[in-house]
């Protein structure tokens, strides 16, 4: 795993090009944050022999765990010349593009070269509440992927207005998730995961269809996403689109 220090090292000349950016634990992102974090995720097994950056948003109240979307989106770079050979067996078995030494001097202009291209125009296009939700409501995010399919649903649902359809789906997928926990074979007994107890809350409260209290639970889910990731400096609450 790559440690914060030589993370800071690597993003340097992209901090030093685009100083309106901020590189915080796992996160590159452009402050302050609002409803979302939108920038790039560094993969937190990422280590100097494959690293792993990708395009994502993370809506601060989607109620399927501190989980960002868009890890299929990833910031490629081809196999930097003079890269040592892995001496991961694992890693010797992947594509030539997962293969590269961070600090080898060829790098840093690979890196550079696919953040102007990709990383920098993806965070400036994804400023507004219409650009947020055209890119979480995308079904390539989400197709295939157990937890993320309903909560990000019901998510959008929710931030149309549409309570009522939003408390149905978040209530379906408590349900269901349940039930896959309650059959799955453990001799210890498996706990039900903690943002499952936090999705049905909010189902609940979606239930009621009070706009006041719906607001004040989803200020409190977003200010809990940010305790997570301890960004509480760059946080500027902001009201939701249905307000």
């Amino acid at each position: 795993m790559a440690t914060m220090q030589q993370l800071k090292s690597i993003f340097a000349p992209i901090l030093t090009q685009n100083p309106d950016l901020v590189l915080h634990r796992r996160w590159l992102f452009k402050p302050p944050i609002r409803n979302a974090i939108i920038g790039i995720i560094i993969d937190g097994q990422s280590d100097p022999a494959a690293p792993n950056f990708s395009l994502s948003i993370l809506p601060l109240s989607r109620a399927g765990g501190p989980i960002p979307l868009g890890y299929n989106l990833r910031l490629y770079i081809e196999r930097v010349i003079g890269s040592p050979k892995p001496q991961n067996p694992f890693l010797a078995t992947m594509p030539s593009r997962f293969l590269y030494d961070m600090f080898a001097p060829e790098f840093a202009p690979h890196l550079i070269e696919n953040f102007n291209a990709k990383a920098r125009p993806f965070i400036d296009a994804h400023q507004s509440w219409e650009e947020i939700l055209d890119w979480v409501g995308d079904p390539r995010w989400i197709e295939g992927h157990l937890n993320s399919r309903e909560p990000t649903e019901g998510w959008c649902a929710m931030m149309a207005g549409d309570f009522a359809r939003a408390a149905s789906i978040l209530l379906k997928y408590v349900v269901r998730m349940e039930a896959h926990f309650a059959e799955a074979p453990n001799p210890r007994g498996r706990p039900i995961p903690s943002h499952l107890v936090v999705c049905r809350a909010l189902a609940e409260t979606l239930a009621t269809e009070d706009r006041a209290r719906i607001v004040t639970h989803l200020r409190g889910m977003e200010a809990a996403t940010i305790d997570h990731y301890k960004l509480q400096k760059y946080w500027q609450p902001t009201p939701f689109p249905f307000e």
